[in-house]
């Protein structure tokens, strides 16, 4: 079966081909992406190509609508006026211009006909969704760059879920932005399952260059209060929906079971310290797994020992040329086979 076309036409050649290329490097993005910069060349190519889809700027809209508008399945409107509003046919989607282009796909994908956002889970989880988690009982051992780092370096080429634990992860003062709705608001919200709860984890995932993340919590309190079958309903779902080939969660001790969630990853990366008190932190923790029967997450467990690194600055989409990238891009290259 062939595959099917959107055609994006936006006048601002700078804008309107950079959200063609990340469109077009989305694997397993259901639809054939075709760029033109103004009407007539558009109206040209339709008659060999015709689009199934069109993304379209205002202006390009209303010039089209002055000769004709063309057959389409639906016709994904950017406005530049965040209030945006429905349109009269149920086949406009209007969507906000001045956002990222991963929450432009994201309100496309959205609103696809049924098929074909099947069509794009399917193709974008055929490998099985992956739960890695990432723990160490030793503090300042850089687990969260550790994470996020593995994350980006997953994302470049499939589709990957970041998820904070902690209870103060300082990502609003980093970002200098506050982050709301965050994860404690989803998992109290997502009642639902299917769909309806992948529609409003869609709605909240905010990006990091490519990689996708849930907001942390914004107060630690909320966080503990977070069930475990709260925590386990979530992995299930991403694991049986496969819309993310990857999650990646940064797994702290102020989560309600902690153990269990351990035990539902795949994979589990633990950094060691090398000081005498990291090196008895480690000792303990370990002893307690075994204590409490966890042989399942000690057999998972890769136990890694970080490169000492200064940061001078934190910026998380720099973290990829940072001089701890190139060690966390051999593990990636050696337990998933990416980031070569």
């Amino acid at each position: 079966m062939a595959q099917e076309v959107l055609a994006l036409c936006d006048g601002n050649i700078h804008y309107g081909s950079r959200l063609a290329a990340y469109l077009e490097q989305q694997k397993g993005f259901p639809l054939r992406i075709l760029f033109y910069s103004d009407v007539g060349q558009l109206l040209k190519c339709m008659p060999e190509i015709c689009p199934q889809y069109y993304l379209l700027s205002e202006e390009i809209f209303a010039a089209l609508s002055e000769v004709g508008l063309p057959a389409y399945k639906r016709l994904f409107l950017l406005k530049k006026q965040s209030d945006t509003k429905e349109c009269d046919s149920s086949h406009i989607t209007t969507i906000y211009r001045y956002q990222q282009a991963g929450n432009i796909m994201r309100a496309m994908l959205a609103q696809l006909e049924e098929e074909t956002a099947a069509s794009f889970r399917d193709l974008k989880g055929t490998a099985g969704s992956k739960i890695i988690g990432v723990y160490t009982p030793v503090r300042r051992s850089m687990q969260t760059s550790f994470s996020i780092l593995l994350g980006q370096l997953l994302a470049a080429e499939e589709r990957t879920l970041y998820i904070n634990t902690e209870g103060y992860s300082g990502f609003r003062t980093l970002l200098g932005r506050e982050l709301k709705p965050d994860i404690t608001d989803f998992m109290f919200l997502a009642k639902k399952e299917g769909e309806a709860f992948f529609k409003l984890l869609e709605g909240m995932v905010q990006t990091i260059g490519r990689l996708e993340y849930i907001p942390p919590a914004s107060a630690f309190i909320d966080l503990m209060s977070v069930t475990r079958e709260q925590w386990m309903k979530l992995l299930r779902e991403i694991r049986r929906d496969k819309r993310f080939s990857y999650l990646v969660i940064d797994i702290t001790e102020q989560m309600q079971g902690m153990f269990q969630i351990l035990d539902e990853c795949d994979i589990v990366y633990t950094i060691e310290g090398t000081d005498a008190i990291a090196k008895a932190k480690l000792y303990e923790y370990e002893q307690l797994l075994m204590l409490m029967d966890y042989d399942g997450i000690r057999a998972k467990t890769k136990k890694k020992r970080l490169p000492s690194v200064q940061f001078t600055e934190m910026n998380f989409e720099r973290l990829l040329y940072s001089e701890l990238a190139g060690y966390v891009r051999g593990i990636a290259k050696e337990d998933f086979g990416v980031g070569a």
